[in-house]
């Protein structure tokens, strides 16, 4: 999966769920600048970012390599 790809699942999954990028940034313990990057595609999360982002969504980590994972959150 691309950067993009990847930045694009973050963003359409955290929209799904209610969360603003701030709600996030806290729960996970990054700032919301951050997110915005992630989102843009303008960084590259590591393994435990991706593992909290999940947690987060309350999914397995895995699972945000779905192409639909937004219809799996709803």
């Amino acid at each position: 999966m691309s950067n993009q790809e990847l930045a694009e699942r973050i963003k359409a999954a955290r929209k799904s769920v209610g969360l603003h990028m701030t709600e996030l940034a806290e729960r996970i313990g990054v700032s919301s600048n951050y997110i915005s990057l992630l989102e843009r595609a303008e960084r590259n999360p590591s393994d435990a970012v991706l593992n909290k982002i999940a947690e987060a969504y309350r999914f397995a980590p895995f699972m945000i390599e779905f192409e639909n994972i937004v219809s799996l959150l709803n």
